[in-house]
């Protein structure tokens, strides 16, 4: 009999290990391209305003009259063009600007990059934790049979059974609050609550220790990149005030004295107007602006400073918590190579004790569930160095957990 016992559990284990479904299975390309596509077609689709900047910056037709006499009416036109330098550092400013309006869209695809990630780790590690706790559902429920076996043979403590009937309902709960947050889950990354997720490409601890020992990321943050930009604007106005202070050339133009009794008497003439600097304003605009650009720099700096030492003392407490997984799994497999030469002498007797075989699944099952909340504390500590490395920001998106 208690061998029909042992073949009943071990065939319910192993039915957790397989999974098999009709549907569609949804592996991260197709999360991801479900959470962030969308979105981004309509933040990033909306182009700047196709601002032109003109040749003459300023026109004036200006119009007298001599005693009311509208026949003798005079007619000024004034041309101030734009000049070539000028023109050109005023595109190149309006370039600037309308990149650094573009930092809110860039933003959002931050945003929207974080949480994709965060929601495709937590999906992942409850369908490991679910794996792990179904596992061990089947062994307390086959751990029940026997204590009720032993309880009818007046060899066992009604507590003990009760406190094994207690452990499985606690166990049954947990498994449902499990799924009520994997369902919640699912409707917030905008899936059906039956899809079916493929977490095949995960990305391995291995593979992480790979990018933490070569550096391989991205450093450049969110904060720097706005810096950067409020550089760009800054230098592109003070190129802008120099253009300004060289245009010597102020305007053109053309008079119409209108009829005269007089053949002699001028009716049309030309001018000219040249400007010098000599406007105290203009120039503490410059100082100002060169103030706030030498302020610019420095705060890159020490952002600069900021972002590599947070990121060097992340990938400290990264490569303690690999080498804390490291460990618990040479453990692991030294438990498992060690257990699996006890099943098989337990496997090559008639009798089989049913108590160590229960005893070593249980213990192989708690170093599973150990090994998973090490590998999670990897995976979290990996993702905050994605956030504040700015490898989130990278356009077009890039997915960091396959």
């Amino acid at each position: 009999m208690r061998f029909c016992i042992y073949i009943g559990w071990l065939c319910i284990v192993l039915s957790y290990s397989k999974t098999i479904s009709a549907q569609e299975e949804i592996n991260a390309t197709d999360f991801f391209r479900n959470a962030m596509v969308s979105s981004l077609n309509s933040t990033l689709s909306s182009n700047p305003n196709n601002v032109k900047i003109p040749w003459v910056e300023q026109l004036d037709l200006r119009t007298e009259t001599r005693d009311f006499l509208w026949r003798e009416q005079e007619y000024t036109l004034r041309i101030s063009p734009n000049m070539p330098r000028k023109r050109k550092a005023q595109q190149e400013l309006l370039a600037a600007i309308q990149a650094q309006d573009s930092y809110g869209a860039n933003e959002k695809l931050c945003q929207l990059s974080e949480q994709a990630h965060e929601l495709w780790l937590k999906l992942y590690m409850i369908k490991e934790e679910k794996k792990g706790l179904q596992k061990l559902l089947a062994l307390l429920q086959e751990e029940q049979k026997m204590l009720d076996i032993k309880l009818q043979n007046l060899k066992i403590e009604e507590g003990v059974v009760l406190d094994s009937y207690y452990k499985i309902n606690d166990l049954k709960y947990q498994l449902f609050q499990i799924d009520e947050i994997e369902q919640l889950l699912l409707r917030k990354s905008g899936l059906d609550s039956s899809s079916v997720l493929n977490f095949d490409d995960m990305i391995s601890v291995s593979a992480i220790t790979q990018i933490v020992n070569q550096s391989s990321l991205e450093n450049n943050s969110v904060m720097s990149e706005k810096i950067d930009s409020d550089i760009r604007v800054t230098e592109k106005e003070l190129a802008l005030e120099d253009a300004q202070r060289n245009h010597l050339f102020d305007f053109a133009q053309i008079r119409y004295r209108g009829p005269h009794d007089d053949f002699l008497n001028e009716r049309f003439s030309i001018g000219l107007g040249f400007r010098m600097d000599r406007n105290g304003n203009d120039r503490i605009k410059k100082y100002e602006l060169e103030t706030k650009l030498d302020q610019l720099q420095l705060e890159k700096t020490e952002d600069q400073y900021t972002l590599d030492q947070t990121l060097d003392y992340l990938t400290s407490e990264m490569r303690v918590d690999i080498k804390n997984y490291q460990f618990l799994q040479e453990q692991s497999d030294a438990e498992s190579l060690k257990m699996n030469l006890v099943k098989q002498k337990v496997l090559a007797n008639e009798e089989i004790n049913l108590d160590v075989w229960l005893t070593m699944n249980l213990r192989e099952q708690k170093m599973e569930a150990r090994l998973l909340e090490a590998k999670y504390d990897i995976y979290q500590r990996y993702l905050e160095w994605l956030d504040e490395s700015g490898a989130y920001c990278r356009s077009p998106y890039f997915i960091y957990l396959n």
